[in-house]
């Protein structure tokens, strides 16, 4: 199954990619980013909006422990991650009780990835922001090689490197140590 969410709570899902429906939602917020388990999908977006599925058709509002946007949300296989505005990260084991976490930062973190070879967590966001952990209780920030948005951050296996996405063009690589990109 496919799913996606966007605009003013819009869920859509479609079985092939190809044709698609509309689901339903209980909250009207913006929808910036899912992330699924094997059993669940959970959706986060404006407002502190926590929405969750077992079936990728009907979606229901979770509890949040904030009201503050929500702009990423992962799962390791064990723990769903979700991150936001003024540094926010929020965790659930299950996706049905959230935990906010102390991420040491104020910036907003845009985007989360997960390194399951190291057990380390990158997230990301305004003014360069770049903090790692292995526990998503103790954040180390990094220093940064950018004071602009990183967007988005992946983890690519292949390369053993966190990817990031950021203004203007920018691109970081790196595992321990990270270098910027210049595209010519």
């Amino acid at each position: 199954m496919f799913v996606a969410g966007g605009a003013d709570g819009t869920v859509l899902y479609s079985e092939d990619g190809k044709e698609w429906h509309n689901g339903t939602n209980t909250s009207n917020e913006n929808i910036n980013a899912m992330a699924h388990s094997n059993t669940r999908i959970i959706a986060v977006g404006d407002n502190g909006t926590i929405l969750t599925s077992t079936d990728g058709m009907s979606f229901v509002a979770m509890e949040s422990p904030t009201s503050r946007n929500l702009y990423d949300v992962i799962y390791n296989d064990v723990t769903f991650v979700a991150t936001g505005a003024n540094g926010t990260i929020l965790t659930s084991a299950d996706g049905l009780t959230w935990t906010s976490q102390t991420s040491g930062t104020t910036y907003s973190i845009r985007s989360i990835a997960y390194n399951d070879n190291t057990n380390e967590f990158l997230a990301v966001g305004n003014e360069g922001l770049m903090i790692k952990s292995t526990n998503l209780q103790y954040w180390t920030a990094l220093t940064p090689l950018a004071y602009l948005t990183l967007n988005s951050v992946i983890y690519n296996d292949s390369l053993n490197s966190f990817v990031i996405a950021g203004d203007y063009g920018t691109i970081i690589t790196g595992l321990d140590e990270f270098s910027r990109i210049t595209l010519d």
